[in-house]
């Protein structure tokens, strides 16, 4: 008895000395807990904790521990009435309903729509018009032609051309070969022969060399001239890159297979 009296009268000094101190704080902190311990006698339906005036924080989350950003997701899809899923679905379903000259019809409109696609697309890689730098190329006799054609094949220094085509970093290899040798062999692999010439041609304007002689639909052999001087920019201004020449040749490419596409769709029907 006598110990728990001493424990009663030391706790009651602490809490005398405590509000002598500070008052006000303590006087909120009961306003606040009692606050908290009693019900909400307003209107609403869920009292506002995160009003600036009680000091508290509201979390994102509703009971179950759902965020209420998913809640309001669910709502939206709801109101909208068909998910991504559901519309997919039915898609599929209608395609299975359609006749023959339907689907036909269908896959033909796609394809158009593709086609259309992909032109838009190839706009965006066509290069402005510049004015064409000088080209006077050398006249050379036949009999050096063919001694130019035996030094090209004797030599066997190439730069190949792969699925991008000719873009700026072929050029520049042609003016890096040329720096040690007089002719140059431009590999051309996987190309039909009206393409092989345009891209002779091409070559032939941007570097300011001489086509010697195209082997075999091929291999281009390109010469630098007499009086070949190496130019200080190697790669052309008027050129694609080699990123942008790949995915211009992906679109010239998935173009070509759609028009075959709408050619065989047009002959079935």
């Amino acid at each position: 008895m006598f110990a728990t009296r001493i424990i009663q009268r030391h706790c009651f000094r602490i809490l005398s000395s405590l509000l002598q101190s500070n008052p006000h704080k303590m006087l909120h902190q009961k306003q606040v807990s009692s606050s908290v311990m009693q019900p909400s006698t307003s209107s609403e339906p869920f009292p506002l904790l995160n009003s600036p005036f009680n000091g508290w924080h509201r979390s994102l989350s509703t009971c179950k521990g759902r965020s209420v950003r998913s809640k309001v997701e669910r709502r939206m899809k709801k109101e909208s009435g068909k998910t991504s899923k559901e519309i997919r679905r039915a898609k599929k379903i209608k395609k299975r309903l359609m006749t023959n000259e339907q689907r036909l019809i269908y896959s033909l409109k796609r394809a158009k729509k593709k086609v259309a696609l992909l032109l838009q697309k190839l706009k965006k890689y066509e290069l402005p018009e510049l004015p064409s730098p000088g080209h006077d190329p050398e006249l050379l006799t036949p009999e050096q032609l063919q001694a130019y054609k035996r030094i090209g094949f004797r030599n066997k220094n190439y730069v190949p051309v792969g699925v991008c085509g000719v873009f700026g970093g072929v050029v520049q290899n042609m003016h890096l070969h040329w720096k040690f040798h007089e002719t140059v062999q431009v590999c051309c692999d996987n190309f039909p022969k009206e393409r092989i010439k345009e891209m002779a041609t091409m070559l032939a304007r941007l570097s300011g060399g001489i086509v010697v002689n195209v082997h075999n639909a091929k291999t281009i052999i390109m010469f630098c001239g007499r009086n070949y001087w190496q130019p200080k920019n190697l790669i052309p201004i008027n050129t694609l890159t080699k990123r942008k020449a790949l995915f211009k040749a992906r679109f010239e490419q998935a173009l070509e297979s759609q028009k075959l596409n709408i050619k065989k769709i047009e002959q079935e029907l």
